[in-house]
């Protein structure tokens, strides 16, 4: 059972106001009070605590050691209470409050994080907290209520939740930079096929996107490695003559740095989408608003200014 704490809000207004303006009368005349009133108060305040707060053998009346100790408590709770009140002000201008987003790896570790300290710069006392797991936990928090958003291929979706798309991501053939097939024009699957994959997981979007030109084509290749973390299935790619295929922001340093090469492939293109999720019926704060408007603002531009050629990354 919860304590009930033995002072109202009311009694501790009067209290400070006596301590602060010198006497009950003068309390009473600030606070527009009957001075029994502010008496009154007073007295039910240390009947409730069950101490003195005032020494009444001097003149004025002087606090005592409790007496102090409730003062020191009523000027930190008025600090607090002008605190929540600008804080409240500022999370109605959505410019303030806390962010949980669960996301795909491919997103949660190259998409989120900036998009977020972007954020931050504009309202930089928003706080994020991002999770990066598989679809169905995600899918599965949000329907608990433990994240406010997810960011997911949207693979498999259950009732419950809305879904924004947010962009397509290419997939982009990589290998290492001495690899055999580094410096053709163009490379068909057929050719690619004749070197051994480095995969990620066999449930993932990507996994089950690059199975259906596979299977189009009646093509089986080789697996050299499984691996579920794709910063461990680049290294593997970097030193071994495996191809492996991945959306495009999982290799974009890389790529630039030159340290893994992309192939440029002479297939349809193929791409693994992105959506917002986010439960139904959910009221979503101003800044929670705010940040959705902006992640829409930031991939748009991402997806402009990218300029990628599907066929042929390396033009």
């Amino acid at each position: 059972m919860k304590s009930v704490p033995p002072f109202s809000f009311l009694q501790l207004l009067v209290f400070k106001e006596v301590v602060e303006a010198g006497g009950v009368h003068q309390a009473a005349n600030s606070l527009f009070m009957a001075q029994p009133t502010v008496s009154k108060h007073l007295r039910e305040l240390e009947s409730q605590m069950g101490v003195g707060l005032f020494d009444r053998t001097s003149r004025p009346h002087r606090l005592t050691e409790s007496g102090e100790l409730l003062y020191q408590f009523c000027q930190q709770m008025e600090l607090d209470i002008e605190n929540f009140k600008n804080k409240l002000e500022s999370l109605g201008k959505g410019h303030q409050g806390t962010i949980s987003i669960g996301a795909n790896t491919a997103p949660g570790n190259y998409f989120l994080p900036i998009i977020c300290l972007n954020f931050k710069k504009i309202h930089p006392n928003v706080q994020f907290t991002i999770k990066v797991a598989d679809s169905e936990d995600i899918y599965s928090m949000l329907l608990n209520n433990k994240l406010q958003f997810g960011v997911t291929t949207g693979q498999a979706m259950p009732p419950g939740l809305d879904a924004i798309h947010l962009l397509d991501e290419p997939l982009v053939a990589i290998c290492r930079i001495n690899h055999p097939l580094v410096g053709k024009e163009t490379i068909t699957l057929e050719e690619l096929n004749q070197y051994p994959y480095v995969v990620g997981l066999q449930n993932s979007n990507v996994w089950r996107i690059v199975a259906e030109v596979w299977d189009s084509l009646g093509a089986y290749p080789k697996v050299l490695m499984q691996i579920s973390h794709v910063e461990g299935l680049k290294k593997v790619v970097a030193l071994s003559d495996g191809i492996a295929i991945i959306p495009y922001a999982a290799a974009r340093d890389e790529i630039a740095n030159g340290w893994l090469y992309p192939l440029p492939l002479n297939v349809e293109k193929f791409h693994t989408p992105f959506f917002l999720i986010k439960k139904t019926g959910v009221h979503l704060s101003r800044t929670s608003n705010n940040f959705i408007n902006y992640v829409k603002e930031f991939v748009a531009e991402y997806s402009s200014s990218r300029n990628i050629d599907y066929f042929n990354i390396t033009k």
